[in-house]
């Protein structure tokens, strides 16, 4: 299984549970985010340091609007949704 499906069947699990307002963050992430990035790697490949990886290239120029650094805060949401 590639880290897509995963992320996509967990998202539509997320619906039933969570509030609409952090429902839509988690698709933010999910959908603009880790499935452009990291997509189309198989589920063993997305370990710990892949993961490690992912947020610090994020935290430098990870904003896909303005191409700078995003948040530490958005890191962690990021970090939450990808664990």
């Amino acid at each position: 299984m590639i880290y897509k499906e995963f992320l996509t069947a967990w998202l539509h699990e997320q619906k039933t549970f969570q509030k609409y307002s952090t429902y839509t963050n988690y698709l933010n992430i999910v959908d603009n985010h880790l499935i452009p990035d990291l997509g189309n790697f198989e589920m063993d490949e997305v370990n710990g340091d892949v993961i490690q990886n992912y947020i610090l290239v994020k935290l430098r120029a990870g904003n896909r609007l303005t191409g700078g650094p995003i948040s530490i805060s958005f890191a962690k949401s990021i970090l939450a949704v990808s664990a």
